[in-house]
């Protein structure tokens, strides 16, 4: 931590160790920092809160803040309730006056309709957002409101990360994508550095479709098709052994592949892919690139900023084969001993890199730029997946806008000016908002009417429902129903979400109702009817609206990130730490023990094998009449040796935990099933657990246990807060939430220096509650132990 950011903390320290002097420190912080950092010195490791204080010898600082310890964390929620009590004893005569100033009661009222109270939190905090010139807001958009909708390279934009995606569907009467020819193209901005060795696989544009076929199925869509030597295609090669139907996909997607490649890949349902490949080494983080892909008749080309920058080489692993190692590098060596060793063929010499022809700027037809022979034309797209694959995986984490897709072969590079709509174009999006334009409601709804009633047809084959069951996927996806997000994102965030866009479909769409579009969407009920969890999600919204609030009044730049870490019941933070822990070991145990994973280890791995490179590759310069390839590749490529490879995943004969066989094949069924639901359980919680935050249903099950114990009143709600402020205003921020009509606790601050004397700040607030109690809840506390709180 370098000496600026030290001086940042022991600022905020001692402003609030001062509280009384906070509002006189203020207008001479700006010009004068020297004569606080000697007073600094004398109150250094402490900070004071309305209910809390940190002694100097048990504080942690780490991570550019003051972080308290797990004891001092349990003495503060002790002093929280004491100050709680002497507030109520002082106002017990004048409840509603001590309601309305401290906010510390929740009213929940079984009656009410919670659900329009958080549709109009929802407008609330909009119309704050849009009013704030100053402060830039986007609260909603942590709740699942336009989300990832951000500043773009025009206007706004789209943030791909974490299993954020914008998906669009190819309906029989609005096509957005040709299979046969098209132009994709688009700006994005990476938040990676291309030569990061961990900067690995991510998924930025793919459209795809995908079926299962039987082997003359494949054979009637090869007939007259041949491969790279122009002989006629072998389905027997292309399903191997064994007998159908197969499952085949036809695509088109643009990613990142290993190392500095970008990497443009067309594939129908038979033929091997084709690709063309892009080395980005020149590429820098947080700055704009406009890559466009082309594709007709035997030709493909990608251009990066108008330049074509594409070389038909097929080295590395596609992004539809790539393995996710994010497994592997949370469930530890313990992962690789429960599937055995096996080797794995060498690799083939890689091409020589080929010499790259100049490209002139500008806009015109591509053709004639003949790139590679026998590509592989897509068959059929059903839809588009932006930002990641389907299943929500290889996220791309960096900003798209302008995304164009044109009915033709053209490229234009206009670096200034956003993109317009053409004669040729199919879909054009600036990304003003997440959800399709209300025009294109009818059909997609009609389209999913459809499909729905198709999926539920008697008799329908296996194979053919799996087919509607993805299509139905991602029609709701085209509706911004993201359920690969949804169902592992926060709890809040989803209901949030699914009401969000329910409202949306309703308000713009004749004749439809709440109850209709969650039947027809398939959103369960039940979450949208327990009256007690809206209620807290509408107690939440009140809580992110009061801060944000607070930093227009403060003048703050920006909250650029709000996280709801969960509400909890009991006054103890080291317990609810320790109970997640407690499930994260037998979770761990469950997957990785003995009558897990480790029942396979070692059953199933292949013998190890040996593979030499061959044909080392030679390039040289290609597509004749837009420049001379310099430079002739001349690398030479040596297989990989005795290459370690994952052993094939199985079934023991018999049951690990009793040693007898199977009962049945069902039983080994489930046994597979539930391990696997485990593993996956595990592996969201391991990352969860690297955050530090706790999982929203870990939160809900201990609080449910609280709830038995009688412990239920006490409520403390957290969230993350990140802003960007200048340092007076990052001052007043703290103090007014301290000291504000909120009952708020700050237990971590964390600054980074930006340039011109802007501080980049994540801090964790709490808020802190009684619950509202009724006649019978106040019978138990009544009967109940004396530490119990209560109100009366």
């Amino acid at each position: 931590m370098n000496k600026k950011v030290k001086g940042i903390v022991l600022i905020v320290i001692g402003l609030a160790v001062v509280g009384a002097l906070h509002q006189f420190v203020f207008a001479p912080l700006k010009t004068d920092y020297a004569r606080y950092n000697q007073e600094l010195d004398r109150l250094r490791g402490q900070y004071r809160t309305i209910v809390s204080e940190i002694p100097k010898e048990g504080s942690q600082m780490g991570g550019g803040g003051l972080m308290p310890t797990e004891n001092q964390i349990a003495t503060g929620t002790e002093r929280v309730l004491r100050v709680i009590n002497e507030k109520n004893d002082i106002d017990q005569k004048n409840f509603s006056d001590l309601d309305q100033k401290l906010k510390i009661i929740e009213h929940f009222d079984s009656n009410r309709e919670y659900q329009n109270d958080i549709l109009s939190e929802i407008d609330r905090m909009q119309q704050l957002e849009r009013n704030s010139p100053i402060t830039k807001l986007s609260v909603t958009g942590s709740w699942g409101v336009n989300m990832g909708i951000v500043e773009g390279r025009f206007g706004s934009g789209f943030y791909a990360e974490g299993r954020k995606t914008i998906s669009y569907y190819n309906l029989a009467t609005t096509r957005v994508i040709n299979p046969r020819r098209g132009t994709v193209e688009f700006y994005m901005k990476p938040d990676w550095d291309p030569m990061d060795v961990e900067a690995k696989h991510k998924c930025i544009f793919l459209a795809l479709s995908k079926q299962k076929m039987t082997k003359e199925q494949l054979e009637k869509l090869a007939d007259g098709v041949t491969d790279d030597r122009g002989q006629p295609l072998n389905i027997n090669m292309i399903v191997g052994m064994g007998t159908g139907p197969f499952p085949r996909e036809s695509m088109v997607a643009i990613y990142k592949g290993e190392g500095p490649t970008l990497i443009f890949e067309l594939k129908d349902y038979v033929r091997p892919a084709s690709r063309v490949t892009a080395y980005i080494q020149d590429w820098k983080p947080g700055q704009w690139y406009h890559i466009a892909a082309v594709w007709e008749s035997k030709q493909q080309a990608l251009y990066i900023n108008g330049r074509n920058r594409g070389i038909p080489f097929s080295g590395g692993i596609s992004i539809r084969n790539a393995q996710d190692t994010e497994e592997m590098d949370l469930l530890g060596d313990a992962m690789l001993s429960a599937y055995g060793f096996g080797g794995g063929m060498g690799m083939m010499g890689g091409m020589g890199m080929m010499g790259g022809g100049a490209a002139r700027f500008g806009s015109g037809p591509t053709s004639g730029q003949t790139l590679t022979q026998n590509i592989s034309i897509p068959t059929d797209l059903t839809g588009i997946f932006l930002g990641t694959d389907e299943k929500g995986n290889f996220p791309a984490d960096c900003t798209i806008d302008d995304l164009r897709i044109q009915d033709a072969v053209s490229v234009t590079y206009t670096p200034n000016d956003e993109a317009k709509a053409t004669d040729t174009t199919l879909l054009l999006d600036n990304f003003e908002d997440d959800l399709p334009p209300a025009n294109a409601l009818p059909g997609l709804l009609a389209e999913i009417k459809t499909v729905q009633n198709a999926m539920y047809r008697p008799g329908l084959h296996p194979n053919v429902k799996e087919q509607y069951d993805y299509m139905y996927d991602l029609l709701k996806r085209s509706l911004g129903l993201n359920e690969k997000f949804l169902a592992e994102g926060n709890p809040t965030v989803k209901i949030i979400r699914e009401l969000y866009i329910m409202d949306y479909i309703r308000k713009n769409t004749t004749g439809v109702s709440f109850p209709y579009l969650k039947g027809l969407l398939s959103i369960k009920g039940e979450e949208h009817t327990q009256k007690d969890r809206l209620h807290r999600i509408v107690e939440y919204q009140k809580l992110c609206f009061d801060l944000a609030q607070e930093a227009v009044d403060s003048h703050l730049i920006a909250i650029t990130d709000v996280i709801n870490k969960g509400q909890s019941y009991n006054v103890n933070d080291k317990e609810l730490s320790d109970y997640f822990q407690n499930k994260l070991t037998e979770l761990r145990q469950e997957v990785m023990g003995p009558y897990g994973l480790g029942a396979l280890g070692g059953m199933y791995g292949m013998m190890p094998g040996m593979g030499m490179g061959m044909m080392p590759g030679m390039g040289m310069g290609m597509m004749p009449g837009m420049g001379m390839g310099m430079m002739p590749g001349m690398g030479m490529g040596m297989g990989m040796m005795g290459g370690m490879g994952m052993g094939m995943m199985g079934v023991p004969a018999f049951n690990p935990k009793t040693g007898a066989d199977w009962a049945s094949k069902e039983e080994a069924k489930q046994w597979k099933e539930d391990l696997d639901k485990n593993k996956e359980t595990l592996v969201k919680y391991l990352k969860v657990n690297k955050t530090g935050l706790i999982p929203d249903e870990i939160i809900t099950e201990y609080n449910k246990s609280m709830e038995d114990q009688d412990k239920d009143y006490y409520i403390k709600r957290a969230l993350e807060l990140h802003f960007l402020a200048d340092y007076r205003s990052t001052m007043r921020y703290f103090y007014n939430l301290e000291y504000g009509s909120r009952f708020n606790t700050i237990n971590r601050i964390v600054m980074e220096n930006k340039e011109n004397e802007i501080v980049d700040v994540n801090c964790d607030v709490e808020s802190h509650f009684l619950k509202n109690i009724t006649a019978e809840e106040q019978e138990k506390i009544d009967g109940a132990a004396p530490t119990t709180i209560g109100m009366r």
